[in-house]
């Protein structure tokens, strides 16, 4: 907030911002097209990072903001929540776990998953969230990108969790969003 109302005196100027995969992907499109039109001659530079990377370049002051998820690692950093993301299910349509809308955790325990790599945070969130429900989850695949991940799990075999913005707006016709409750 800090940056952007720095911006908004400066009539040129230029904004980094440190973005997680599926923040841009499916909520900085509007947000950059809105902000360019009101302030169009500031220069707004996006860089796709983990959650991880974010939060070290802000804080040595490489990035201006960070749109990543909320609690922080660091308490270096103020956060200021921006909207709600959910973590879903994700398998192809004729996968079995696919026929019902809510699974829990528990019914993944032994479920060969394909999930995000330890540096991100939404990664950091499944792993908090598996822990406390006392479930140790079968990780068979682990990649840095949301898209690979998603092309693995419409092979058919493997489900992943990941936020729901990963499914896009339109969805996706090969696979299917199932809610997690406890």
């Amino acid at each position: 907030q800090s940056a952007i109302a720095e911006a908004e005196g400066l009539h040129r100027g230029a904004l980094t911002i440190g973005v997680l995969q599926t923040v841009n992907a499916y909520v900085m499109p509007e947000v950059v097209t809105r902000f360019v039109a009101r302030y169009s001659h500031i220069a707004i530079k996006l860089e796709e990072l983990s959650g991880q990377d974010i939060e070290r370049r802000v804080c040595d002051g490489q990035l201006d903001v960070g749109v990543g998820f909320d609690p922080p690692a660091s308490d270096k950093l103020e956060c200021q929540p921006l909207f709600e993301e959910d973590m879903v299910l994700i398998t192809a349509r004729r996968h079995r776990l696919a026929k019902h809308r809510h699974r829990t955790l528990a019914e993944l325990r032994d479920e060969p998953l394909a999930l995000l790599s330890t540096d991100f945070s939404a990664r950091r969130l499944i792993d908090d969230s598996f822990r406390k429900a006392q479930v140790r989850p079968n990780i068979a695949v682990e990649s840095n990108s949301i898209e690979g991940i998603l092309a693995t799990v419409r092979a058919g075999q493997l489900t992943t969790i990941l936020p729901r913005l990963a499914m896009g707006s339109g969805g996706d016709a090969t696979l299917q969003m199932v809610f997690l409750t406890n």
